[in-house]
């Protein structure tokens, strides 16, 4: 469990840190309970959400990709905000408004 200390500072010791580290290599995720005020996690997952759904919007419109029923179209394409992993499962950064 976390200290008091690193739920105010909403950041983990040392030892914790590793503690998680393994964790997530060993098992892909890891849950911190109390490190982070839940309305601010809903509200960074909603700018993402809506940065995303641009992004999708936006490819579309732009150059006829659609991330959301690719049918058998293989997506290899990569830009700066968006990493296609696999169909369906892509990695955002860098959108508008994450990055407020």
């Amino acid at each position: 469990p976390l200290s008091c200390s690193e739920r105010r500072a909403g950041c983990l010791t040392a030892a914790h840190e590793a503690r998680a580290l393994r964790c997530l290599e060993e098992h892909g995720v890891c849950i911190l309970p109390g490190l982070l005020e839940p309305a601010a996690v809903i509200s960074r997952g909603e700018k993402a959400l809506r940065d995303l759904a641009d992004a999708v919007e936006v490819l579309k419109a732009r150059d006829g990709i659609d991330l959301v029923n690719p049918g058998d179209r293989e997506l290899r394409h990569n830009f700066y905000e968006l990493a296609m992993r696999e169909q369906c499962r892509v990695d955002l950064r860098n959108g508008p408004r994450m990055e407020r």
